[in-house]
């Protein structure tokens, strides 16, 4: 499809992830539009909204937190196999044929996270069997909820979702079985981001909906040098969520934004950087600058990954090499190491 931006259908839906990933930082969900959250079913990595006049209840599926080890352990050992033919995983080969379980591991996360993700979906169609259940994540959840909604042939609107490197060959099998319409998924992600990688191949192949949504400049340059690193710029959930709706703010967080708009007039604080800030407003945003920050940009978690986080990630990796990698690059000598100091240990191993 081409190019589009912004719009209400797909960004309410990003913005219910969002609040899925602010729940297991510790915030309580809240309303997003017409939806309320379902708060028993919120769990560490899964959250539901319910709309009753609509009949309709979203199930959301939060991705991989840098904050979270065993989200690391995840990514390291599940998902970023998965994107090589024949993977890291004992018995893994090059066969085209092999299913999600045998991708990702029967015994890993990703197998877990699909089947309690299916599990609540279906306690939730029990519980409501006159509403429509809807399936959508980002990243990790992104491919769980595509995963599950092409299985249960759920409607989803799935955020850069990770993909398989047999993605094709998965597709051309459901085929044969029509487990799925086609027309129910909805993918959105944009080009700079290598996570859909094998997804954005099939794109004009198999009736399934992808739309290319253009990053957000902001966020961009938040996202920080390691998801560059590993070419996943413009993948953050907040380059899909709503615009700010100045007018929907509580007249206290309206006068912090008027702080930041009076320092930089004719700036954009969504998409502009402030080139230059008048020398009389330099104190006024610094001593507002707890105020303004959450609008600017928010601040993305820091890596703190101590040593035993690390055993726990590379449990087969000699532990006085280890050990030995931690000091290094602990250069602060903090005992832990944070984003920067996590990718130089990449790195180096």
């Amino acid at each position: 499809m081409d190019e589009i931006r912004r719009s209400l259908d797909y960004s309410t839906y990003a913005d219910m992830v969002s609040e899925t990933y602010n729940f297991a930082d510790g915030e309580e969900p809240t309303n997003i539009g017409d939806f309320q959250p379902l708060i028993n079913e919120f769990t560490e990595k899964t959250g539901a909204w319910i709309n009753t006049d609509k009949r309709e209840i979203i199930v959301t599926h939060r991705g991989i937190m840098l904050s979270k080890p065993q989200d690391i352990k995840t990514l390291i050992t599940e998902i970023v196999p998965s994107y090589i033919e024949g993977g890291f995983l004992p018995g893994s080969s090059a066969n085209p044929k092999l299913e999600y379980e045998e991708i990702y591991g029967k015994r890993g996360n990703m197998f877990a996270d699909l089947n309690s993700y299916k599990d609540q979906v279906e306690n939730l169609e029990a519980e409501y069997p006159e509403y429509e259940i809807i399936l959508s994540g980002h990243s990790r959840g992104g491919g769980i909820a595509l995963e599950l909604a092409r299985d249960g042939n759920y409607t989803s609107h799935v955020f850069a979702p990770i993909s398989r490197h047999n993605e094709e060959a998965q597709l051309l099998n459901r085929g044969k079985d029509a487990t799925h319409l086609p027309s129910k998924i909805n993918i959105y992600y944009s080009d700079q981001d290598g996570a859909p990688t094998y997804l954005r191949e099939l794109k004009s192949k198999f009736g399934e909906s992808h739309n290319i949504i253009e990053p957000r400049d902001d966020i961009l340059k938040q996202e920080g040098s390691l998801m560059a690193l590993i070419g996943m710029s413009g993948h953050s959930i907040l380059h899909f969520v709503s615009p700010l709706d100045f007018e929907n703010l509580s007249l206290e967080d309206q006068e912090s934004l008027e702080l930041f708009n009076q320092a930089s007039p004719g700036a954009d604080f969504y998409l502009d950087s402030v080139e230059q800030i008048p020398e009389e407003s330099r104190k006024l945003l610094f001593d507002n600058r707890e105020e303004i920050r959450d609008y600017l940009q928010p601040i993305p978690t820091i890596i703190k990954l101590t040593f035993p986080d690390l055993v726990d990630l590379f449990p087969r990796y000699n532990r006085i090499k280890l050990r030995d990698l931690f000091n290094k690059f602990d250069y602060d000598n903090s005992d832990y190491l944070d984003e920067l100091e996590f990718e130089m240990f990449i790195l180096e191993m």
